[in-house]
């Protein structure tokens, strides 16, 4: 079986003889058009928005515990929060601000340790541990809450990378598990886009200058909603380039490639699109 070996993770690009069936283009849509109504809620309904925040965790914490439950159906849990993170900010989630990075690390930890997965990757823990001197700058130098506050934000980040390294190094890849992995984060990139549609054709006016646009943005952070909206269309790019079997699919991923890479213009922050 050909093999493509990266040094945290291997993709199989043939399928296994036990991997799951292709998902069929209608409950991909299904589950793609859920998240409009859903994320619209959101955006109305903050409560709503952190009630799916914590939901989302918990479903993930029962999977990664769970014998059931695979580790390319952990993964998945971690693809759909990096596509909600976004979304959970720009609905008024009450959720502290990292969020998204602890909640993914905490899933992925309790997959791995559940299952005894031992493989290491040195370089990644190396990588995190050379990182730890500056919180002890960090919290002399600073009040205590401050410096918490300063650790927590800076090192959230390489945290879940080393995690990430760690879960990926012993998880196995078809190329279907990829396309899974894309289709589950597009969900909530979706909710993005559909709360930045409805604030652009409900705005009574739209001012364009030579800065980024809120209202076009559904009234959050261009950038972070751009750069969002941008991953999805590399998604779909990809999930394009790479499918096989189904035309439909590749039907419904170029129609949301289009909506979202405009989406992510409309929003005039270059990033989105300079990042797909």
């Amino acid at each position: 079986m050909n093999r493509v070996i990266a040094p945290t993770v291997r993709v199989v690009w043939q399928e296994r003889e036990d991997a799951v069936a292709l998902e069929r283009p209608n409950a991909v849509l299904f589950f793609l058009l859920i998240h409009v109504p859903v994320a619209l809620l959101m955006h109305h309904m903050s409560n709503l928005a952190t009630l799916h925040a914590i939901a989302t965790l918990i479903v993930g914490l029962a999977w990664a515990a769970s014998k059931r439950k695979t580790m390319q159906d952990v993964a998945c849990v971690g693809a759909y929060v990096m596509g909600a993170e976004v979304l959970w900010r720009m609905t008024g989630a009450k959720i502290f601000w990292e969020y998204g990075k602890y909640a993914t690390a905490a899933v992925f930890l309790v997959a791995l340790l559940s299952r005894k997965r031992t493989n290491k990757p040195a370089l990644a823990f190396i990588y995190f541990l050379l990182l730890l001197p500056s919180a002890v700058f960090t919290i002399t130098s600073l009040p205590l809450n401050w410096a918490r506050m300063e650790i927590s934000f800076n090192l959230s980040g390489p945290f879940l990378l080393m995690v990430c390294s760690w879960f990926f190094a012993n998880l196995e890849l078809t190329r279907e598990d990829i396309h899974r992995l894309w289709r589950t984060a597009l969900g909530p990139i979706v909710g993005i886009a559909s709360i930045a549609l409805y604030s652009t054709l409900t705005a009574s006016e739209i001012h364009f200058t030579d800065e980024s646009n809120f209202v076009t943005s559904g009234g959050f952070g261009p950038n972070q909603v751009a750069s969002a909206l941008g991953l999805g269309a590399l998604f779909s790019l990809l999930y394009i380039l790479t499918e096989e079997k189904h035309r439909h699919l590749k039907a419904i991923m170029f129609a949301l490639m289009l909506f979202l890479a405009s989406q992510s213009a409309l929003t005039f922050s270059r990033g989105g699109l300079w990042i797909a």
